[in-house]
C-alpha cells in the first residue's frame, strides 16, 4: 500500500505529468514516446488491485459477522440490495 500510495504521489508532483487539462492533444501520444502514460497505467491497475483486496476483505469479514461498521461495509450493503458491481461502487 505504501509504494502504490508513494508512486501515486510522484506522479502528481508538478511536472511529473503534462498539463492535459491546458494542452488535451497531449492524450494522443503513443504509450511509446510518453513513459507518463506507462507509469499512470501502471499506477491505475495497483490502485485497483489494492481497491479490491481491501472491498473483498471488508466484504469477507462483513459476511463472518465479524463487521466494524465502517463506511466500506455500508456500501456494501447498498451495492447487494441494488445489484452492483465491485466496478460501480469503485
Amino acid at each position: 500500500m505504501a509504494s502504490v500510495l508513494s508512486r501515486l504521489l510522484a506522479i502528481h508532483e508538478p511536472g511529473a505529468t503534462p498539463p492535459l487539462e491546458m494542452f488535451p492533444f497531449f492524450q494522443w501520444i503513443p504509450s511509446r514516446w510518453a513513459s507518463w502514460k506507462t507509469k499512470c497505467d501502471e499506477i491505475r491497475a495497483d490502485q485497483r488491485e489494492l481497491f479490491f483486496t481491501l472491498v473483498n476483505e471488508s466484504d469477507a469479514r462483513q459476511k463472518r459477522g465479524l463487521g466494524n461498521g465502517c463506511q466500506m461495509e455500508s456500501i456494501l450493503r447498498i451495492a447487494d440490495q441494488q445489484n452492483l458491481t465491485r466496478e460501480e461502487i469503485r
